[in-house]
C-alpha cells in the first residue's frame, strides 16, 4: 500500500495549460555583467580528418592563442586563494543538495543576476577579472569538475552568493526555459485535474519517474517538480522532493506505474488530449523508425553534425581556434555568448539522448569541427574593427561617417554595440563640453580629440606618441579613459596593470585592439623599458610565450592610453621617454559641490555619439592637414610644457637643476661641483645608503633654461676666477688651471662645500 501522509500536494487544484515557448532574454552589450549558461561537461578537442580551415593567421598568432590558460592557476593562487578572497562552494550529494541539478541552479542564478555589474561569471579562471575590480572569488565544485566561477567586488557579494544558490527559485526557471522532459511533461499535463486530488497518484508519479533507467535522475526531478508546479496551486517543495529522493535510493523498480499504464489514464479519462500528444510525439517516433533504415549508413558523429548546423544557421557563429560561440542580436552584431564550445553543445543538445549516450571520442571530434572545421552554415566570425554598432545603424571609423539600418549593405560584423541611437543634434553636447571646457581652452580641447581619435583604431601613421591623463584624483580624468574603452569590446581591451606578468605579459596584449593602464605607481618595474620604448614607435617588440621561445611581432601598431597621477618611473638622460608622451594635464581637481556622478552614464547615453565622431573626425582632419610632419609642429604650446613635468620625473639632472638652481648672469658653478652637488641631491630624496653613481648630464641643463652656458675656462688658482691679466694681485701666467664649468648659474640653497 503506498503511504498516506506526507505527500507534496495540497487538495486545491488549478488547470493549468502547457506552457508557452519563453524566448530568450536579450542583454545588454556590457559582457561582463552577462553570465553564461552552463553544464558539468566539459571535454578537449582532438584531431580530426577533415578539411581545416584555412583563413589568414599567421603562425606567430595561433601559438600565442594556446599560452594564455597555463599561468592563470598560478594567478588565482596568488591573488586568491593566499589572500584569502575566495569560497570553494562544493556539491558532495547532488541529489540532496541540488535536487533538480546544479546546472539548473547556476543557471537559475545567472538569469537573475542579468545586468548586475557586481558579479561576473566565468567558466575558467579568468585574472582579467581582478584587474577589473572583481577581487573574490566563489567556484562551485561538483566532483573533481570546476563547474563556474563568481568573481565578485566584495566578499559581502561573494559569500551572500552561497545563500542565493540554496534559496533561488530553480523551479520557476526550469517551467520558463523547459527545462524538462518535454514528451513527458505534457502526457502529464493532459491528465485531468481530478488525477492530482488524489495522494496515491502523486506517490506513483513520483516512484515511476524517480525509478527510470537510462535517463538524468536530475531531468526527472525537474519534470516531476515542473509537473506538481503546474498543476497544484500550493506545492510542498520538500516533501515532494523527499518522496521522489526516497523512491530513488531504494534502488528497485517501481510496479505501481509505467509508461503503458500512464498513457492508458490519459487516454481513458482525456482521449482528446491523448490523441494530440500522440499525435505530435508517437506519430514522429513512427516517422522516425521510416528513417531508421537510412540512418543506419550515418554514424552518431554525422547526425549530431547535421543537427548541429540545422539548430545554428542563421543564429551563430564562431571563432577560429578557440571556438568561441557569438549569438546573432541583429544583422551586423553578434554577441560573444559562449567562451567555452563545449558550455554550447551542452545547451544545444540538452535534450537530445544521443549526444548524451555517443563515446566521448565524438564529443572531442564535434569541438574540432567547431573549433577548425570551414561549413556555409556555421560561419567562422570575422569581426569589423572599423565598425560601431548602434540601434539605428553603423559608424564607421575609417570616414568618420554613420550608415542607416536600411543602407548597410555589405556582411559587416561591428566590433562592438552601443545599446543607443547615433545622433549628433548639430554637435550639440553640453555635458561634454562642461566637462572639458573645465580644465582645458578650445584649443588643447580640439588636440585632445585629435589624440582620442588616434586611440580608436590600430595606428596607422607615424606621430609615434602615447597619450598621457596626468592629474590628481577628483580631476575627472578617469571619465575619459572609460569613454575612450566604451568604444571597444570588453574582450579588445588589455589592461596593463600590477598583475603584469614581466616575462610573458606582452603575449596576453598582442592581439588586443587597445591598451590601457590605469593608475601604475611603479610603470618600469612592471614594463622593460626597451618594450615601453618599441611600443611607443610602432617598432619590433618580442613576446616571449612560456615554454615556446619568444615570438616577434614587427609592428607594434596597438595605441596605448595611461591614465594615472604618478608620472612614469623610467630614467630619461637622453629624452628618448618624453618624446615619446602627450600628456594631459587634468590640474584642477572638480569642487565637491559640482561633482555629477552619473556623469560618464550620461554622456554615454546622450552624446557618446557626439563624442565618437568629434574624435574621429577631428583625428582624421589633422591627418590630411599635418601629414608627414612631427606631433611636436602642431601640437598646443601647453603639450610641450607639459613635458616639462616628465622630465622632472624622469630626469634627475633636469630635476636637479629646476629645484637646487637659478640663473645669475656673470656666476659660474663647475661641473664637478654640480655632479658632487647632484649626488648628494638624489641620495637625500630617495633614502639612499649609498652615493648613487648617476652623473651630471650637461646637455640636459640647457632644457631646464638656455641661458646657461657650458664652457671650459683657464681658471686663476689665487682667485679661483678666469685666469686673466689684472685678475688679482697674484696674477701669474702661470698660475693656472683648466676648469669645466657651467656660467650663468647658481646654487638657488647655498654653495656647498668643495673639496
Amino acid at each position: 500500500m503506498p503511504p498516506q501522509v506526507s505527500t507534496p500536494a495540497i487538495s486545491e487544484v488549478v488547470d493549468t495549460p502547457e506552457l508557452s515557448e519563453v524566448k530568450p532574454v536579450e542583454v545588454s552589450n556590457v559582457e561582463e555583467s552577462k553570465a553564461p549558461e552552463l553544464d558539468e561537461s566539459i571535454v578537449a578537442p582532438v584531431a580530426a580528418d577533415s578539411v581545416v580551415y584555412k583563413e589568414e593567421h599567421s603562425s606567430n598568432w595561433e601559438e600565442l592563442n594556446n599560452w594564455i590558460d597555463e599561468d592563470e592557476n598560478d594567478f588565482f593562487f596568488d591573488y586568491y586563494v593566499e589572500l584569502q578572497r575566495f569560497i570553494q562552494y562544493e556539491v558532495k550529494d547532488e541529489l540532496k543538495q541540488h535536487p533538480l541539478g546544479i546546472s539548473a541552479t547556476i543557471d537559475a542564478f545567472n538569469e537573475s543576476m542579468l545586468g548586475n555589474d557586481d558579479i561576473y561569471a566565468s567558466t575558467k579562471l579568468n585574472h582579467d577579472a581582478y584587474a577589473c575590480g572583481y577581487q573574490y572569488c566563489l567556484y562551485v565544485q561538483h566532483h573533481d569538475k570546476t563547474l563556474v566561477h563568481f568573481y565578485c567586488k566584495t566578499r559581502q557579494t561573494m559569500e551572500n552568493i552561497q545563500i542565493d544558490l540554496s534559496e533561488i527559485d530553480v523551479v520557476k526557471h526550469c517551467l520558463d526555459k523547459k527545462k524538462y522532459d518535454r514528451r513527458l511533461f505534457r502526457l502529464c499535463s493532459v491528465l485531468p485535474q481530478s488525477w492530482f486530488q488524489n495522494p496515491t497518484n502523486l506517490w506513483m508519479l513520483a516512484g515511476y519517474m524517480a525509478t527510470k533507467t537510462h535517463v538524468d535522475i536530475h531531468e526527472m526531478a525537474r519534470t516531476y517538480i515542473c509537473v506538481l508546479k503546474s498543476k497544484l496551486k500550493h506545492l510542498e517543495m520538500n516533501s515532494a522532493i523527499a518522496e521522489f529522493r526516497t523512491h530513488h535510493l531504494k534502488g528497485e523498480p517501481f510496479k505501481g506505474l509505467s509508461e503503458t499504464k500512464l498513457k492508458q489514464i490519459v487516454s481513458g479519462q482525456n482521449p482528446e488530449g491523448y490523441k494530440e500528444w500522440k499525435a505530435k510525439y508517437e506519430g514522429q517516433e513512427v516517422k522516425e523508425k521510416k528513417d531508421d533504415k537510412a540512418k543506419e549508413k550515418k554514424t552518431p558523429l554525422d547526425i549530431l553534425k547535421e543537427k548541429l548546423i540545422d539548430l545554428v544557421k542563421d543564429k551563430y557563429k564562431r571563432e577560429f581556434q578557440s571556438g568561441a560561440i557569438y549569438e546573432k542580436m541583429l544583422p551586423y552584431y553578434y554577441v560573444r555568448k559562449y567562451d567555452d564550445p563545449a558550455t554550447f553543445l551542452n545547451v544545444v543538445f540538452a535534450t537530445e539522448p544521443l549526444f548524451h549516450m555517443c563515446k566521448s571520442q565524438d564529443h572531442q571530434q564535434l569541438l574540432y569541427f567547431i573549433k577548425n572545421i570551414i561549413n556555409p552554415n556555421f560561419e567562422f566570425i570575422k569581426l569589423d574593427y572599423n565598425y560601431i554598432g548602434f540601434k539605428n545603424g553603423i559608424y564607421d571609423l575609417s570616414n568618420a561617417t554613420f550608415i542607416p539600418t536600411a543602407d548597410i549593405v555589405e556582411n559587416i560584423q561591428v566590433r562592438t554595440y552601443i545599446d543607443s541611437k547615433f545622433e549628433i543634434d548639430n554637435d550639440y553636447a553640453p555635458l561634454l563640453d562642461q566637462y572639458l571646457k573645465f580644465q582645458f581652452d578650445a584649443e588643447t580641447i580640439e588636440f585632445i580629440y585629435f589624440m582620442i581619435g588616434r586611440l580608436m583604431t590600430k595606428l596607422n601613421d607615424k606621430f609615434d606618441f602615447m597619450v598621457f591623463l596626468f592629474g590628481e584624483g577628483g580631476s575627472g580624468k578617469s571619465l575619459l579613459m572609460n569613454l575612450v574603452k566604451y568604444s571597444f569590446a570588453h574582450d579588445q581591451v588589455g589592461i596593463l596593470s600590477n598583475s603584469h606578468q614581466e616575462q610573458f605579459g606582452l603575449s596576453e596584449y598582442a592581439k588586443k585592439q587597445i591598451l590601457c593602464c590605469d593608475d601604475m605607481n611603479n610603470l618600469a618595474k612592471t614594463l622593460p623599458k626597451a618594450d615601453f620604448l618599441s611600443m611607443g614607435t610602432r617598432g619590433s617588440v618580442q613576446c616571449p610565450v612560456k615554454g615556446k621561445g619568444s615570438i616577434p611581432v614587427h609592428d607594434w601598431d596597438i595605441p596605448t592610453i595611461i591614465n594615472s597621477n604618478k608620472l612614469p618611473n623610467y630614467k630619461d638622460e637622453s629624452g628618448e621617454v618624453v618624446r615619446r608622451f602627450m600628456v594631459a594635464n587634468f590640474e584642477k581637481i572638480i569642487p565637491e559641490e559640482s561633482r555629477n556622478t552619473n556623469l560618464e552614464n550620461e554622456i554615454k547615453t546622450q552624446e557618446f555619439g557626439v563624442f565618437l565622431h568629434r574624435c574621429r573626425s577631428t583625428y582624421l582632419r589633422f591627418c590630411s592637414k599635418y601629414k608627414n610632419k612631427g606631433v611636436e609642429t602642431f601640437c598646443p604650446v601647453s603639450f610641450i610644457e607639459n613635458r616639462n613635468l616628465l622630465r622632472m620625473a624622469t630626469n634627475n639632472t633636469y630635476q636637479f637643476i629646476s629645484e637646487k638652481c637659478k640663473y645669475q648672469e656673470g656666476a659660474s658653478i663647475s661641473v664637478p661641483l654640480l655632479n658632487k652637488a647632484m649626488k648628494a641631491y638624489i641620495k637625500e630624496k630617495y633614502e639612499m645608503k649609498q652615493t648613487p653613481k648617476d652623473s651630471i648630464n650637461i646637455s640636459n641643463i640647457v632644457l631646464v633654461d638656455n641661458r646657461y652656458v657650458e664652457n671650459k675656462l683657464n681658471i686663476c688658482k689665487s682667485c679661483r676666477k678666469e685666469h686673466k691679466k689684472g685678475c688679482c694681485d697674484e696674477y701669474d701666467r702661470l698660475n693656472r688651471s683648466k676648469s669645466h664649468v657651467i656660467q650663468n648659474i647658481t646654487f638657488s640653497y647655498g654653495i656647498p662645500d668643495d673639496d
